[in-house]
């Protein structure tokens, strides 16, 4: 069975894109996919905007404590698919008293798209925020 995960959605025409996945192609080609590993696993890859912030890498979670979120947070590691390229990564919580300007700058980065997030929960102890971490590039490989 096909499904439009199986293609580069960036590729589409934007009409189409905007039908088969609700998104436009700017947040498709923003986007990447991370995938945990845990006491849930099969879990299925979530769709995340990674976001730099002076000279580091961050996820937001839109959605509040969901299962990716409680999942990365006990294990500390992930998976993130960005371009075609699976990065191991580490993952470390940020304190609630320091998200602010990380998911301003998210904000700033993903556009209207999660904008009703923050309409129904504008605190930000609501979204989590990890710094992560390419494992390679602690090895002298490439960074991102």
């Amino acid at each position: 069975m096909w499904h439009h995960r199986d293609m580069n959605i960036a590729s589409l025409p934007g009409k189409l894109l905007r039908k088969l996945t609700g998104r436009s192609r700017s947040s498709a080609a923003r986007s990447a996919r991370l995938e945990v590993a845990g006491a849930a696993a099969g879990t299925e890859p979530v769709e995340v905007i990674p976001v730099e912030h002076q000279g580091a890498r961050y996820l937001v979670a839109n959605s509040g404590d969901a299962p990716w979120v409680q999942i990365l947070r006990a294990s500390g590691k992930g998976k993130l698919s960005v371009r075609e390229r699976q990065l191991p990564v580490s993952a470390e919580e940020i304190p609630v008293d320091e998200r602010a300007p990380i998911i301003a700058a998210y904000r700033a980065r993903a556009g209207k798209v999660v904008d009703e997030h923050w309409t129904s929960h504008p605190d930000p102890a609501d979204h989590p925020v990890f710094k992560v971490t390419n494992e390679r590039a602690r090895g002298g490989g490439s960074a991102w």
